[in-house]
Parts: C-alpha cells; structure tokens; sequence
C-alpha cells in the first residue's frame, strides 16, 4: 500500500476530506520526524515504539569490487511493534 492509497483509506473510512487527511497524515510524520532528530523516543500505545540508535563504527565490504570500507558511526530510527501488533498480523 502506498502513502496515498493509506490516505484514501483513512478519508473514506473516518469521513474527512482527503485534503485534511493528507494533512493530518503529513504532519503526524512530519512530528515523528522532529522528535526522532532531537534524539526523543516516540511512542504509539498498542501500535509500537519509534527511536534512534548509535550504530557503531564497523568494517563493511563494497558488494561490487569486494573491497573492505570503513562504515563511520552513525545513527539510525528503529522501530519496535507492540506485542498488540505482533498478535494482530499472526
């Protein structure tokens, strides 16, 4: 499913417009993002847990020629599913 596809779905099911839904929608996001930047953890009761992790320093390989390159440290988002979650899609 596509982000407007979602969007049409969340429209059609609440109701709203698709012009405030969108915006509904970006803005969520948008907010997630913010918060995940300043280092916050974001947490969606019964859905799951969005968070920034430092990945280490490490010895990648390039898949090309298959010679050995530093990959710096950095951080990633994680995201983690609630165990609500987990039980809906098995």
């Amino acid at each position: 499913m596509t982000k407007s596809e979602l969007i049409q779905e969340i429209a059609k099911s609440s109701g709203e417009t698709l012009a405030t839904t969108e915006r509904i929608f970006n803005q969520l996001f948008a907010t997630i993002q913010a918060k995940l930047a300043v280092g916050e953890t974001v947490e969606i009761k019964n859905f799951g847990k969005f968070k920034v992790v430092d990945r280490q320093e490490r010895i990648g390989r390039n898949p090309k020629t298959g010679e050995e390159m530093k990959i710096p440290a950095h951080k990633a988002p994680h995201f983690t599913a609630s165990g609500i979650l987990k039980k809906a899609i098995n």
